[in-house]
Parts: C-alpha cells; sequence; structure tokens
C-alpha cells in the first residue's frame, strides 16, 4: 500500500484525487441514503450541462467578434495611418463601396475616439454619413449631432435636424431627447417650437424615461408662463439678478431675461448678452452673447450698439475687424446722449483710423463726450489744449480741462494737475494744492504721483496738509 501511495504522489497535476474511484459506485445503498445520493447525483448533473452550455456560448461569442476583426482588418487596415491630405472614398482611410452599415459605424466610432486609430473627425463624419445613408439609426444620430456642433464638417442646424429625425423616426431614444431639447430652447439656429418639443419628449417620458421627463417639465413650465407679459419677466429677471424681493439668483434671473428676450425686449437682450460673455449665472458662450448683442444693437440699444463698435474696432475671433462698422455705430449711440460712445468716435477722427481723418470734428465730439460726463474725455481735451494740437495752446484752457478730469476720479489728470500747481503752468503755483493732487492719484495706483510726493518740497507739503486736517 505504500508503494502504491507513492506511485500516486507522483501522478502530474491534472489528475483529481478527489474523484471517486470505480468501486466507490459500486458500493450499495441504504433504502434510506438512496434517494438522496440520487438528488445530488441529479444536481451535479444540471451544473455541468450548464457550465457545458456557458463554455460553449463563450466561445462562439468569442469566434464572431474574432470574425469581425479579422473583417475589419482586412477592409481596412491594410491602409497605412491617416497623416492628413485630401479625403476620399475607397481604399484608405474613407469608406469604402463594399463598407457595410455596421463597418462603417464601427470605423465611425474608431475614428471619433481615437481607439485603435488616430482621431480625426472628418474621416469619422465620412464614415456615419455612409451608415446613416444605408439606415442605421445610431449613424444618423451621430451625423445630426456632429452637424450641430460643426464637428467634422461644417455647422449645419437644418441639416442636423433633417438626420436627427431620420433617427427618431426609427425609435432612437437620443434622437428624440435631442430634438425635444433643441426644439423647447431654439438655440443654435433652430426655430424655438415647444409645441413640437412635447410631441417628441412625451411619449418618451410616458414610458419612464427620466431626461425626456426632466426636460418636458421644464418645458411645461415656461410654457406656463409665457403668457406673461414683458414688464412683469423683466421684473421677475431683475428681481433674482439683485436679490430683490427673492434670493439672488442669477441661474434663475438669465431665464426670466431670455423669455423676455425672445419676445422682443431689448433690456433683456443686452442683459442676456452680458450674462453669456462673463458666464455668469449660465455657461459662458460668447457667441451666444454676439448673437443677443447683434439683437439688442438692431433694437437701438446704447449700449450694446457701444460695445458692438467696441468688438468691430478691435476685432475677435467671433468678429472681423471693421473700425469702419465700429464708427457707425459709435455714432448711433452718441446721437443717443451717450459719453463714451462720442468719445471712441472723436478717437477714431482725430487719428484717421479707419475713417477718413477729421481734427475738427473729433474736437467738437471730445467737447460733447466731457459735457456728458465722460472722465477720459475731458482728459484728453486737456491735451490737446496744452499741446496745442489743432487749437492755439491754451494753459489755462488745458488747466480747466484736467481739473473736470481730475475731479471726476481720473487718476492721470490728478497727476497732471498737481504738475501744474507745482510748477505754476496755467494756475497760480500752490504746492499744497499740487501735494493733494498727487495724493489722490497715488491713492488711484499711479506710480508717478507716489514718485512726485518723495521730492522734498512735496513731502514737506504734504505733512503740512495732513496735519491741517
Amino acid at each position: 500500500m505504500r508503494k502504491r501511495s507513492v506511485k500516486q504522489k507522483k501522478k502530474p497535476p491534472q489528475a483529481k484525487p478527489k474523484a471517486p474511484s470505480p468501486q466507490r459506485k459500486q458500493v450499495a445503498l441504504s433504502p434510506k441514503e438512496a434517494p438522496v445520493s440520487q438528488t445530488r447525483s441529479a444536481a451535479r448533473k444540471e451544473s455541468r450541462d450548464a457550465l457545458i452550455t456557458l463554455v460553449c456560448t463563450c466561445i462562439v461569442c468569442a469566434c464572431m467578434g474574432l470574425a469581425l476583426l479579422v473583417a475589419w482588418v482586412k477592409l481596412d487596415h491594410h491602409a497605412p495611418p491617416y497623416r492628413g491630405g485630401p479625403i476620399h472614398a475607397g481604399p484608405g482611410p474613407g469608406p469604402g463601396p463594399e463598407d457595410s452599415d455596421t463597418v462603417s459605424l464601427a470605423k465611425g466610432f474608431a475614428y471619433y475616439t481615437g481607439l485603435g486609430r488616430p482621431q480625426n473627425m472628418e474621416i469619422a463624419f465620412l464614415h456615419f454619413s455612409n451608415a446613416a445613408d444605408k439606415g442605421s439609426a445610431s449613424a444618423q444620430y451621430q451625423v445630426g449631432i456632429m452637424l450641430s456642433r460643426g464637428e467634422g464638417a461644417r455647422r449645419d442646424m437644418e441639416k442636423a435636424l433633417f438626420w436627427l429625425r431620420k433617427a427618431a423616426s426609427q425609435g432612437h431614444v437620443d434622437a428624440q431627447i435631442a430634438l425635444g431639447t433643441l426644439y423647447a430652447e431654439g438655440e443654435g439656429g433652430t426655430p424655438q417650437d415647444k409645441a413640437e418639443a412635447v410631441n417628441w419628449l412625451r411619449a418618451l417620458a410616458g414610458q419612464g424615461n427620466t431626461d425626456a421627463q426632466d426636460v418636458l417639465k421644464e418645458l411645461e413650465k415656461d410654457m406656463a408662463t409665457d403668457t406673461l407679459p414683458e414688464e412683469e419677466l423683466l421684473a421677475r429677471a431683475y428681481a433674482s439678478l439683485e436679490g430683490k424681493g427673492v434670493p439672488q439668483d442669477k441661474a434663475e434671473a438669465a431665464r426670466w431675461f431670455r423669455k423676455a428676450a425672445i419676445k422682443g425686449n431689448v433690456h433683456a437682450q443686452w442683459q442676456l448678452a452680458t450674462l453669456c460673455d462673463e458666464g455668469d449665472g449660465v455657461p459662458q458662450d460668447k457667441k451666444k452673447a454676439l448673437d443677443w448683442l447683434l439683437r439688442a444693437a438692431k433694437d437701438s440699444h446704447v449700449e450694446a450698439m457701444r460695445r458692438l463698435g467696441l468688438l468691430y474696432a478691435e476685432g475677435s475671433d467671433l468678429v472681423k475687424r471693421d473700425r469702419g462698422l465700429a464708427a457707425n455705430l459709435y455714432s448711433k449711440a452718441s446721437e443717443k446722449g451717450d459719453g463714451e460712445a462720442s468719445f471712441l468716435l472723436a478717437c477714431l477722427l482725430d487719428a484717421g483710423n479707419g475713417v477718413l481723418q477729421n481734427k475738427a470734428k473729433a474736437l467738437a465730439l471730445y467737447h460733447m463726450a466731457a459735457n456728458l460726463h465722460y472722465p477720459p474725455a475731458a482728459y484728453r481735451l486737456g491735451k490737446v489744449y496744452s499741446r496745442g494740437e489743432g487749437v492755439d495752446p491754451d494753459q489755462e484752457q488745458a488747466a480747466f480741462w484736467f481739473q473736470r478730469a481730475a475731479e471726476q476720479g481720473n487718476a492721470d489728470a490728478q497727476y497732471v494737475l498737481g504738475q501744474l500747481y507745482a510748477e505754476g503752468n496755467g494756475v497760480p503755483q500752490d504746492l499744497h494744492e499740487a501735494a493733494r493732487w498727487y495724493s489722490k492719484a497715488a491713492e488711484l495706483g499711479n506710480k508717478d504721483a507716489r514718485m512726485a510726493l518723495q521730492r522734498e518740497d512735496i513731502r514737506k507739503a504734504h505733512e503740512e496738509n495732513a496735519a491741517a486736517h
């Protein structure tokens, strides 16, 4: 028995030492034990059968996955990685005529996500388009979303809605929610149509889709207040913005401003443009800000015309620089009594920057802006008369305008006025008055004024001023 035991220990590990021996199977069972043994045997058999079924299923799935991978490799992986250049159909990164909708969809997602190949939105769009043309609802949805965002193709909301509708009509849930949301909010060039939005969302909400339920809830809440007059919508917006009578909530303010803006209220359009531009209460969105700004400026809102003029004067990613158009906008705002717009127009005319130079008109506009209490205009007039730019030099007139700007809180004017009193230029010499204006300018951060206060005579006068008070 010992020898047999040693030999058994040398058996390979695959052997199952706990497996029942043939002799054990032949042991007779008592009448009491027989039913229990048979039950256990049946249970073991069922477990074994279930395991075999699971293994077979896994093998089949693996084979199918391998077959798809081989097909994909044959169709597309023979091509070199995309390195830029023209995109075309046929062999290479673009879709081939033999590609099925399933293959094109898979390739589209690969290029879209950058999994297994370089990420490329343009090629992804081509593959999605190929699958969409062949009837794939998922591809149609993807094409619609990419067109709405300008990913891989030029942004085109009309085409985006077309493809989203095709996907939604096939029961694609995300497409239905996207359509409902776009029509509910009327953004990105989509015409606002709340009835259309409700049509797409109501069925989904009834089926328990929580995303559709959330959008529908907000939509119905909005529709309940759409009958309110503009004035009440605007009042609610300002109340939320400033916290008057209600807790301050800028997101809620933006919602009310938007309702009033859609109804054509120019003040709401201006406020919404400002909130979108600054990302205050809403996600920052310069494009939306510009859209609302254009609407407000078209309706002759003074601040909107001036702000739009500044954008055109400087140029940006959203607008091409056009100082002629900027001058036109400044002029319209100036005619409505805006001092800053009058000053900005004067600067363009003074320098001939994008418009015909006209110093006489510029001087008149500087005077207009200064008399409308715009401090930079008064300071500019002080420099004009001090230097004799287009006028005879007049130091007393210069001092008058520097004093006007200084009294309105212009730090540069306060520093210059300090110099004039220190030197007696255009005003009687007065070191105490010089020290007073230097001190005011220094408090506003003027570095030259701080240095001037270190002069012995000015420092002494400043100390005497402090002692007198």
